[in-house]
């Protein structure tokens, strides 16, 4: 059996460091590509609510990469980045991902406290490449109810990682837009 990169199960501390979160245009944050590293990471898949993945499709923009091409001094030192760019739900996913563990454990706390009644509705289901997220959301239930213990019995910690990851970037999907995504 192969050996796996570190990467491939990172800590809460990793995620949130800039190894796997870049600060783009002024307070923006979006993804390394840590993220979607196809030769050292499995494709996992998820299942958000189709609420959310229409939300997702509803949004303005571009959904995937801005541009693959680098441009160099010299044509010869210009290059474009093999493959295809990404797709628009697993790019987002990732993306939303990356800035719901950016944000602060007090956020978080805070978040969860105000969405304790939160019920998730039909589910979706997209596949998507990634790193594994169990040690990452395992962490940070442990700093959640050494915070709140009230937060044990939450909802978005019933499950594995995978489905508390999803039920976590639905809750903060509905705070961090100017239009956000309604919960109910």
């Amino acid at each position: 059996m192969g050996r796996q990169s570190a990467d491939s199960e990172p800590s809460l501390d990793d995620l949130r460091s800039n190894r796997f979160l870049v600060r783009t245009s002024g307070t923006h944050l979006t993804h390394t590509s840590r993220w979607e590293d196809t030769k050292s990471l499995k494709q996992h898949t998820l299942r958000p609510t189709i609420k959310f993945l229409n939300f997702l499709n509803k949004k303005t923009g571009p959904k995937g990469r801005r541009s693959n091409r680098h441009i160099g001094a010299t044509p010869d030192d210009s290059l474009v980045r093999a493959g295809a760019p990404t797709r628009s739900a697993p790019h987002q996913l990732r993306s939303h991902m990356a800035n719901f563990f950016a944000m602060s454990d007090e956020e978080i706390q805070t978040l969860l406290e105000r969405n304790s009644d939160y019920k998730p509705g039909k589910k979706g289901q997209v596949g998507i490449v990634m790193p594994n997220l169990a040690r990452a959301v395992e962490e940070l239930y442990r700093r959640m109810i050494e915070r709140n213990p009230e937060l044990r019995h939450h909802v978005a910690f019933k499950r594995q990682w995978a489905p508390a990851i999803c039920r976590l970037i639905e809750l903060h999907a509905s705070v961090r837009f100017a239009k956000p995504f309604d919960l109910n």
